[in-house]
């Protein structure tokens, strides 16, 4: 089939990613396909990933043009401005609306306009679903996790070290306190590796807190990093600890398809990623004393280690690799344009 992605993202985040591995799902599953995006890094990095893209600035002007040039089958849109664009210049092509925000459906009458003229909604985790995120749509929604590129992400024969890894921009809703405050905690010689970019909080700000703890001599900042593979195939453990977000975890899914055991909280699509006491361990979001009793117990019981490394990263294999997402996409595919 031939399928348009539109992704309005102008920074890498977590949604143009998203939108840019499930387009390679779609393309090594044997689709052609064509992104459409806007000004700013996404088509670079799009480019770098080998997939075709043509910059929009508004959608609104140019998205029937070059829905006819590639004679496009679907549309499948991952932010609002193009299924908007879509909805209207093109009704006529099977639209698919791909939400990953933690924002709900608000509703209202254009909403109820340009939904109405969308064939399936589809959210990475059921736990979405579940809280009604689609809002008053009546129309059908399904489920379609992001996938992580598991030859990208893989287990290394690299000697672990005793470092606990997180893997967040340096924001209060990813937890880094919680992190912090279990160190307090935690036994033996482990020290934590923060990699992220200064956000609301800064790693100067977060060091004095560490510090203040009495812990600051087993914390490092390392700052946004490109290229996370070099801590992940040094870490015994991985932790996601966000008190809200979290939609789609890429940190936690890298982490396991590396094969690191992950510590996650229990809120949003980590719920989804993690099967309590098989892929991983969950704890309350913000209980410092979970998680460092968890990390305590890893530490001291490598087989179950290895057991949640082991599980999560066929978890990965099956159910998050670009290859499930290929066939889930042309499963929903085929039933809304050929059904």
């Amino acid at each position: 089939m031939r399928i348009l992605v539109t992704v309005n993202c102008k920074w890498w985040n977590a949604a143009a990613q998203g939108a840019a591995l499930a387009a390679r799902a779609l393309a090594e599953e044997g689709h052609t396909v064509l992104v459409q995006s806007c000004s700013g890094e996404v088509p670079n990095k799009l480019r770098e990933m080998g997939l075709p893209c043509r910059k929009l600035r508004a959608p609104f002007s140019g998205l029937r043009k070059l829905a006819a040039s590639l004679q496009a089958q679907a549309v499948i849109a991952f932010r609002s401005p193009g299924q908007t664009a879509a909805a209207f210049t093109i009704p006529c092509i099977p639209l698919i609306r791909y939400r990953s925000d933690q924002r709900k459906a608000r509703g209202g009458r254009l909403w109820s306009l340009v939904d109405n003229r969308t064939d399936l909604m589809v959210f990475p985790g059921a736990s979405m679903v579940g809280k009604k995120h689609q809002g008053p749509r009546n129309g059908p929604v399904t489920v379609i996790p992001q996938p992580v590129d598991t030859n990208f992400f893989k287990p290394s024969d690299t000697e672990k070290k005793k470092i606990i890894l997180s893997l967040a921009r340096l924001s209060p809703v990813k937890g880094h306190k919680t992190l912090i405050r279990a160190m307090t905690m935690v036994q033996g010689d482990y020290r934590a590796v923060i990699a992220g970019a200064d956000a609301q909080h800064t790693a100067s700000g977060l060091m004095e807190y560490a510090c203040s703890l009495g812990v600051g001599d087993r914390i490092e900042f390392a700052g946004r990093v490109s290229d996370v593979r070099p801590f992940l195939q040094q870490s015994s453990i991985g932790v996601v600890t966000s008190l809200g977000s979290e939609a789609v975890s890429r940190a936690g899914m890298e982490m396991m398809a590396s094969g690191v055991p992950l510590l996650a909280a229990a809120t949003n699509g980590l719920l989804d990623l993690v099967q309590d006491g098989v892929s991983g361990l969950l704890h309350s979001p913000g209980n410092w004393r979970q998680l460092a009793a968890q990390i305590n117990h890893l530490a001291e019981n490598r087989g179950l280690a290895g057991y949640l490394s082991s599980n999560g990263l066929k978890h990965c294999l099956k159910e998050l690799s670009l290859e499930a997402a290929g066939r889930r996409w042309t499963e929903e595919l085929e039933q809304v344009c050929f059904s």
